[in-house]
């Protein structure tokens, strides 16, 4: 959510005014200019000395109420804003903002799981609701569905489905299975997509579409709005499931694995989402690349395929 003077820095007489008013409005112990924190949100692979980007304030609502109330105040002081959920994709820049002097508003605080519904398969969470935090409940609390997880468990489910993230099950689509979502708008109104304009309505999280156009997309990878709740459908869990794993030795059967996984894609034989990869991601997530190959430029081929040839259950391609 942007607006044409970014301010700079908490020395900006605008952006003063405007943090008193944030304290006042969600606690001053939730507005943070220490550079500590300031630093925790920005970009995390940067260097502490590259400040450009470094956010001048965090703001922590816990509430609905209290982002609209964000968005409102910020509005009056020409202050931009940059929402996150957890803020720990730090693969695409973290927290860190897209413009220099722009506040940080973190939503970790807001982290209740509102329903978990057996019956009709889908949650309703707060941004800040982790996977962790979901698997954790579920697993706590009886409940039989399968909350699709990414690679890494401690992001936002409602931050991964707005950036289009994807997992592994059936539902490893995240945006395509987001159904009902409640957004603060710029002038700190509130929307409610598809069966949520309607008061208490009962099918929110179950049909997508209302009476007119889907503005769902709208606020995905947007600065349309705050995103504050949001209904997902989940897979209810399986009795059985099998995973599989296909290794392949060179570069040359790549395209015969695609021809024959994209037919049974396209008939749901393969309802998830499979994940292709080469040894050299994998070796990523084990070490680090002087581990295996302390020269100058990429590994060479003749390496990787030396390096593969000791490790089980490893290819140069795998799925």
């Amino acid at each position: 959510m942007t607006t044409d003077t970014p301010r700079a820095d908490v020395d900006d007489p605008q952006l003063a005014a405007a943090l008193d008013e944030f304290r006042a409005a969600i606690g001053a112990e939730h507005v943070a200019t220490d550079l500590e924190t300031r630093h925790e949100f920005s970009d995390t692979y940067s260097p502490r000395s590259w400040t450009e980007y470094l956010p001048p304030a965090v703001l922590q609502p816990a509430t609905t109420e209290e982002v609209q109330e964000i968005v409102r105040i910020a509005s009056r002081h020409g202050v931009e804003l940059w929402a996150n959920g957890q803020g720990r994709n730090n693969g695409y820049g973290g927290s860190a903002p897209a413009h220099a002097g722009t506040v940080v508003v973190n939503l970790r605080r807001m982290n209740r799981i509102l329903e978990v519904n057996d019956e009709f398969s889908y949650v309703v969470v707060e941004p800040g609701v982790s996977f962790n935090d979901m698997y954790d409940y579920t697993q706590a609390n009886g409940h039989t569905l399968w909350v699709d997880t990414p690679d890494i468990g401690w992001g936002s489910l409602v931050g991964n489905a707005l950036e289009h993230g994807f997992g592994y099950t059936a539902h490893g689509d995240r945006a395509n299975s987001v159904c009902g979502m409640e957004i603060v708008l710029p002038d700190g109104s509130l929307l409610r997509t598809g069966m949520g304009a309607m008061t208490d309505n009962p099918s929110w999280h179950l049909s997508k579409r209302g009476f007119g156009p889907m503005l769902d997309s709208l606020f995905m990878q947007s600065n349309f709005g705050i995103v504050t709740k949001m209904g997902l459908w989940c897979m209810p869990q399986p009795e059985y499931y099998i995973t599989g794993w296909v290794t392949l030795e060179d570069d040359e059967h790549l395209p015969a694995l695609l021809d024959a996984v994209r037919p049974l894609m396209i008939d749901r034989t393969i309802m998830n989402y499979p994940s292709v990869f080469t040894a050299s991601g994998a070796l990523a997530v084990v070490g680090k690349r002087t581990d295996f190959f302390p020269g100058d430029g990429p590994i060479p081929f003749e390496v990787s395929k030396a390096i593969v040839a000791q490790i089980p259950n490893l290819g140069m391609w795998n799925m």
